[in-house]
């Protein structure tokens, strides 16, 4: 049996920047688990492996005017490096995890079709996924904007993050997101419980679920004019936290919002797609 054929009929998810929502464009969708039970599940998208060090593997599809096209491999860059051991993880600077995603891109590309599965790049900038995640009650996957309605982009300035008393993207496996837009550079935001302990004074160091309980208080105090123009920008977003809105007036337990919102990549994230190999070593 196929990989695809071993999941029983997925909830498929568009959204992905880059993949038109027009019916009749091509598109990039994930599969999604179907009715599996309370939303505290973990994973909620149908992995086909999980096992890798710096990359889980996800079920996808190309789809068109409702139709289907083919199945696809996705392959996104996961937000902690996974090593035996306890501190493994500085034994890989980012800098260094960088150049090993852009040369299996580069080879993938080289190969596609000749000696290597089919190679789809994600578009974005510089085929780097921005940071995204998925409300599992509204279905919605959505690019997650700053609490100033501007996109979050990974630090990799190493000047302003050593100002800012934190550890340098280049040489460290430490990372951060910030507003490069926004004329505010004091807030940093992290997956890492422990990173940026040593930040200057006057640096807030925001950590994992805190960034959309933010976001949300900031949704609330925009004035109309304000709503339409971040809807217009960010409109899965921003569709999200009108329902969040309306199911926390006041606001939200991290817990509860870390279980209704799955982070799919906190960081801007390498990914891409390739055609989906089925080896059937079962038959």
């Amino acid at each position: 049996m196929s990989i695809a054929g071993q999941v029983p009929q997925p909830v498929w998810v568009g959204g992905l920047p880059g993949t038109s929502a027009q019916p009749t464009a091509l598109r990039l969708e994930l599969a999604a688990v179907a009715d599996a039970g309370p939303i505290v599940a973990a994973q909620p998208f149908v992995g086909i492996c999980e096992t890798g060090r710096f990359a889980r593997v996800l079920l996808g599809r190309l789809a068109t005017g409702g139709g289907f096209d083919r199945h696809v491999a996705v392959k996104i860059q996961r937000d902690v490096v996974r090593v035996p051991g306890s501190g493994g993880q500085a034994l890989f600077e980012n800098a260094a995890i960088d150049a090993m995603w852009r040369r299996e891109r580069e080879q993938l590309r080289a190969l596609s079709r000749r000696a290597a599965p089919g190679w789809l790049p994600l578009p974005g900038d510089d085929q780097l996924l921005p940071p995204m995640a998925f409300d599992r009650v509204t279905g919605r996957l959505f690019e997650v904007p700053s609490p100033s309605f501007l996109p979050l982009r990974l630090c990799r300035d190493d000047e302003r993050l050593r100002a800012a008393g934190l550890e340098p993207w280049s040489s460290s496996a430490a990372r951060y997101l910030w507003c490069p837009k926004d004329p505010d550079h004091t807030v940093f935001h992290t997956w890492s419980p422990t990173d940026g302990a040593q930040a200057r004074a006057g640096i807030r160091i925001v950590r994992r679920h805190q960034l959309f309980a933010d976001l949300l208080q900031a949704w609330r105090s925009l004035p109309p004019e304000r709503r339409a123009a971040a809807t217009e920008r960010f409109p899965a977003a921003t569709a999200v936290l009108a329902d969040l809105e309306v199911a926390w007036p006041q606001a939200p337990d991290l817990e509860a919002l870390a279980q209704r919102v799955f982070v799919l990549n906190f960081y801007d994230a390498h990914a891409f797609a390739t055609e989906l190999q089925d080896l059937h070593f079962d038959e």
